[in-house]
């Protein structure tokens, strides 16, 4: 199933719409992440992250991919790499929300 759904992201990622292909890269990379497919997950959140952060998108959007990769990389038993990012995830969002904010709470 993962497979299907990349293969077909890879065709649609040549149209070179980057916003387009973060977020459609930030939903495929979640919900295989959703379905245990975390090698896929892994490969299209780095996707999502490489490019929001290139194109400067808001801290939200870089933010969610950082604790979306951080969870895979602790899903698969790989701590020491998915801590920095999600230090990096809540670091960006105190900044925005403040560090007292209940919105810290979901990242």
């Amino acid at each position: 199933m993962g497979r299907a759904y990349l293969n077909s992201f890879n065709e649609w990622k040549k149209t070179n719409e980057d916003n387009r292909i973060a977020f459609g890269s930030f939903v495929l990379g979640s919900f295989l992440s959703k379905a245990a497919l975390y090698s896929e997950a892994e490969s299209l959140l780095k996707i999502s992250l490489q490019i929001n952060e290139h194109i400067g998108n808001n801290h939200q959007k870089v933010s969610a991919c950082l604790s979306n990769l951080a969870t895979v990389l602790k899903e698969t038993n790989r701590i020491s790499e998915a801590e920095p990012l999600m230090r990096r995830a809540l670091k960006l969002s105190e900044n925005k929300f403040g560090k007292e904010s209940p919105k810290l709470l979901m990242i």
